[in-house]
Protein backbone atom coordinates (compact mmCIF):
# COMPACT_ATOMS: atom_id res chain seq x y z
CA UNK A 1 0.00 0.00 0.00
CA UNK A 2 1.68 3.68 -1.03
CA UNK A 3 1.53 6.50 1.19
CA UNK A 4 0.97 10.16 1.03
CA UNK A 5 2.27 13.31 2.71
CA UNK A 6 -0.79 12.92 4.87
CA UNK A 7 -0.44 9.59 5.84
CA UNK A 8 2.59 11.09 7.49
CA UNK A 9 -0.09 12.25 10.21
CA UNK A 10 -1.58 9.37 10.87
CA UNK A 11 0.38 6.75 13.13
CA UNK A 12 1.28 3.58 11.33
CA UNK A 13 -1.25 1.61 13.09
CA UNK A 14 -3.89 3.60 12.52
CA UNK A 15 -3.39 3.99 8.74
CA UNK A 16 -4.02 0.42 8.66
CA UNK A 17 -6.80 0.13 10.47
CA UNK A 18 -9.07 2.69 9.05
CA UNK A 19 -7.17 2.68 5.36
CA UNK A 20 -7.76 -1.36 5.26
CA UNK A 21 -10.34 -1.89 7.61
CA UNK A 22 -13.61 -3.22 5.49
CA UNK A 23 -16.45 -1.34 7.16
CA UNK A 24 -15.03 1.81 5.53
CA UNK A 25 -15.42 0.18 2.15
CA UNK A 26 -18.71 -1.17 2.25
CA UNK A 27 -17.66 -4.75 2.69
CA UNK A 28 -17.06 -7.82 5.09
CA UNK A 29 -13.88 -9.89 5.18
CA UNK A 30 -15.16 -11.71 2.74
CA UNK A 31 -15.76 -8.95 0.37
CA UNK A 32 -20.15 -9.50 0.62
CA UNK A 33 -21.60 -5.95 0.86
CA UNK A 34 -22.69 -4.81 4.35
CA UNK A 35 -26.41 -4.28 4.66
CA UNK A 36 -27.55 -0.37 5.12
CA UNK A 37 -29.13 0.84 7.78
CA UNK A 38 -31.46 4.10 6.59
CA UNK A 39 -29.87 6.86 8.25
CA UNK A 40 -32.88 8.21 9.62
CA UNK A 41 -32.89 4.75 11.73
CA UNK A 42 -29.36 5.73 12.68
CA UNK A 43 -30.26 8.65 13.69
CA UNK A 44 -33.50 7.55 15.67
CA UNK A 45 -31.06 4.99 17.59
CA UNK A 46 -28.42 7.58 18.74
CA UNK A 47 -30.67 10.01 19.80
CA UNK A 48 -31.24 7.44 22.59
CA UNK A 49 -27.70 7.50 23.56
CA UNK A 50 -27.00 10.18 26.48
CA UNK A 51 -23.74 12.10 26.24
CA UNK A 52 -21.98 14.61 28.25
CA UNK A 53 -21.82 17.81 26.43
CA UNK A 54 -18.66 19.40 25.49
CA UNK A 55 -18.11 22.91 23.76
CA UNK A 56 -14.85 22.43 21.24
CA UNK A 57 -13.03 25.05 21.20
CA UNK A 58 -10.27 26.59 18.51
CA UNK A 59 -8.13 29.42 17.42
CA UNK A 60 -7.15 32.42 18.94
CA UNK A 61 -8.36 36.03 18.75
CA UNK A 62 -10.74 37.16 15.41
CA UNK A 63 -9.65 33.07 14.26
CA UNK A 64 -11.14 31.77 17.49
CA UNK A 65 -13.81 29.47 16.61
CA UNK A 66 -16.20 27.02 18.10
CA UNK A 67 -19.28 24.02 18.24
CA UNK A 68 -20.83 22.62 21.17
CA UNK A 69 -19.80 18.62 20.74
CA UNK A 70 -20.62 14.95 22.60
CA UNK A 71 -18.33 12.90 19.98
CA UNK A 72 -15.22 13.41 22.89
CA UNK A 73 -13.71 10.23 23.81
CA UNK A 74 -10.64 9.28 26.43
CA UNK A 75 -7.69 7.24 23.90
CA UNK A 76 -5.06 7.05 27.17
CA UNK A 77 -4.21 8.30 29.82
CA UNK A 78 -0.29 7.69 29.46
CA UNK A 79 0.23 9.59 27.40
CA UNK A 80 -2.44 12.15 27.74
CA UNK A 81 -5.05 11.87 24.77
CA UNK A 82 -8.36 12.53 23.58
CA UNK A 83 -10.23 12.36 20.28
CA UNK A 84 -13.03 14.49 19.15
CA UNK A 85 -14.52 14.23 15.94
CA UNK A 86 -15.85 16.91 13.75
CA UNK A 87 -17.98 17.77 11.47
CA UNK A 88 -16.42 18.31 7.79
CA UNK A 89 -18.80 21.54 6.52
CA UNK A 90 -18.45 22.78 10.12
CA UNK A 91 -16.52 26.19 10.18
CA UNK A 92 -14.63 24.93 13.44
CA UNK A 93 -13.15 22.15 11.36
CA UNK A 94 -11.41 24.04 8.79
CA UNK A 95 -9.76 26.19 12.05
CA UNK A 96 -8.70 22.89 13.58
CA UNK A 97 -7.16 22.01 10.79
CA UNK A 98 -5.47 25.40 10.27
CA UNK A 99 -4.24 25.80 13.25
CA UNK A 100 -3.90 21.79 14.71
CA UNK A 101 -4.96 22.89 18.14
CA UNK A 102 -8.17 22.57 20.20
CA UNK A 103 -10.07 22.79 24.00
CA UNK A 104 -12.17 20.11 25.12
CA UNK A 105 -14.79 22.76 27.91
CA UNK A 106 -16.58 20.03 29.80
CA UNK A 107 -19.57 22.08 31.01
CA UNK A 108 -21.99 22.34 33.42
CA UNK A 109 -25.71 21.81 33.98
CA UNK A 110 -26.28 25.91 33.76
CA UNK A 111 -24.44 25.58 30.58
CA UNK A 112 -27.19 25.03 28.61
CA UNK A 113 -28.12 28.67 26.93
CA UNK A 114 -24.17 28.44 26.41
CA UNK A 115 -24.18 24.84 25.06
CA UNK A 116 -27.07 25.98 22.11
CA UNK A 117 -25.21 29.40 21.22
CA UNK A 118 -22.44 27.27 20.35
CA UNK A 119 -24.85 24.90 18.65
CA UNK A 120 -25.76 27.32 16.21
CA UNK A 121 -29.52 27.32 17.56
CA UNK A 122 -29.23 31.12 17.90
CA UNK A 123 -27.96 31.67 14.63
CA UNK A 124 -24.35 33.42 15.87
CA UNK A 125 -21.48 32.60 14.09
CA UNK A 126 -17.98 32.82 14.17
CA UNK A 127 -15.41 34.92 16.91
CA UNK A 128 -19.24 36.55 17.98
CA UNK A 129 -20.00 33.13 19.78
CA UNK A 130 -17.67 34.28 21.99
CA UNK A 131 -19.57 36.92 23.49
CA UNK A 132 -21.03 35.24 25.78
CA UNK A 133 -18.97 33.66 28.81
CA UNK A 134 -15.97 34.04 30.33
CA UNK A 135 -12.44 33.01 28.19
CA UNK A 136 -8.91 32.16 29.24
CA UNK A 137 -6.26 30.39 27.13
CA UNK A 138 -3.78 28.00 28.68
CA UNK A 139 -1.11 26.18 26.16
CA UNK A 140 -2.30 26.23 23.03
CA UNK A 141 -4.09 29.80 23.23
CA UNK A 142 -7.27 27.84 22.61
CA UNK A 143 -10.34 29.46 24.15
CA UNK A 144 -10.76 27.86 27.84
CA UNK A 145 -14.17 28.25 29.69
CA UNK A 146 -13.33 29.46 32.74
CA UNK A 147 -16.27 28.36 34.75
CA UNK A 148 -15.97 25.10 33.13
CA UNK A 149 -16.28 21.80 35.01
CA UNK A 150 -12.95 20.91 33.12
CA UNK A 151 -10.99 21.62 29.81
CA UNK A 152 -8.43 19.49 28.10
CA UNK A 153 -5.92 21.61 26.52
CA UNK A 154 -4.61 19.77 23.13
CA UNK A 155 -2.32 19.98 20.13
CA UNK A 156 -3.28 17.60 16.95
CA UNK A 157 -1.27 14.60 16.59
CA UNK A 158 -3.18 13.05 14.22
CA UNK A 159 -6.70 13.28 11.99
CA UNK A 160 -8.88 10.68 10.02
CA UNK A 161 -10.93 11.37 8.10
CA UNK A 162 -14.29 9.30 7.98
CA UNK A 163 -17.48 10.15 5.85
CA UNK A 164 -19.10 13.25 6.82
CA UNK A 165 -16.62 14.04 10.01
CA UNK A 166 -12.65 14.08 10.89
CA UNK A 167 -11.60 12.25 13.69
CA UNK A 168 -8.95 14.43 15.85
CA UNK A 169 -6.29 12.81 17.69
CA UNK A 170 -5.34 15.02 20.65
CA UNK A 171 -2.00 14.91 22.63
CA UNK A 172 -2.99 16.46 26.25
CA UNK A 173 -0.99 19.84 26.87
CA UNK A 174 -3.01 21.54 29.35
CA UNK A 175 -5.96 21.10 31.97
CA UNK A 176 -8.03 23.29 33.58
CA UNK A 177 -10.27 21.53 36.32
CA UNK A 178 -13.06 23.90 37.53
CA UNK A 179 -15.83 23.88 39.81
CA UNK A 180 -18.00 21.05 41.40
CA UNK A 181 -21.34 20.99 39.64
CA UNK A 182 -24.07 18.97 37.76
CA UNK A 183 -22.81 18.08 34.52
CA UNK A 184 -24.72 18.53 31.20
CA UNK A 185 -26.03 15.90 28.95
CA UNK A 186 -27.86 15.60 25.69
CA UNK A 187 -30.17 13.03 24.80
CA UNK A 188 -33.50 13.12 22.66
CA UNK A 189 -32.31 16.47 20.69
CA UNK A 190 -32.55 17.81 24.63
CA UNK A 191 -30.02 19.33 26.70
CA UNK A 192 -30.48 17.56 30.25
CA UNK A 193 -29.00 17.97 34.16
CA UNK A 194 -26.64 15.09 35.02
CA UNK A 195 -27.99 13.99 38.27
Amino acid sequence: MGSSADDATIPLRAQEHFVQSPSFTGADLHGRPDPKTPPVDFIAAMRQLASSVTIITTGTAEDRRGLTATAVCSVSAEPPTLLICVNRTSESHGAIERVRHFCVNIVAADHDDLAAHFAGRTGVHGVDRFDRGEWISLVTGAPVLADALAALDCRVVSSVVCTTHTIFVGSVVGTHIGRTQQGLIYRQGNFLALS
